[in-house]
């Protein structure tokens, strides 16, 4: 049931333009866009709007999220499933961003990024 209420979104989300903010962001900040073939950039571009739009991006320690901070996230991860369904990432919903390292005191350790099994991704800017 919520597989058809996601695919309604996704639709409804590609519908809308790309941002046009986003293309110098991608030239300066994603090496791997220019090299993208016309017809897997428009795949790429698709798949980076719904990503942007669907996920939930949370500030930590300090941290800023800006449209560049979203888009180049974004991009890192839809150059994974770039040829695969954005349904790959159904289960994602949050993305921690810490500015820089941060420290696990569970683990004992320096922590540059962190997958959790419900859905959450910590990340190092």
């Amino acid at each position: 049931m919520f597989g058809i209420f996601r695919a309604l979104k996704r639709r409804r989300l590609r519908r809308r333009p790309f941002p046009c903010a986003w293309l110098p962001i991608l030239e300066a900040e994603v090496p791997f866009y220019a090299e993208l073939a016309p017809e897997l950039r428009e795949r790429f571009r698709e798949q980076l709007k719904c990503f942007v739009w669907e996920k939930h991006f949370i500030p930590a320690g300090g941290m800023t999220i800006t449209e560049e901070v979203k888009v180049v996230i974004a991009a890192a991860a839809v150059r994974l499933i770039l040829h695969l369904d954005l349904s790959a990432y159904d289960r994602l919903t949050e993305i921690v961003v810490y500015p820089s390292h941060f420290v696990d005191e569970e683990r004992d350790g320096v922590i540059f990024g962190l997958a959790q099994d419900w859905g959450t991704v910590v990340l190092s800017w």
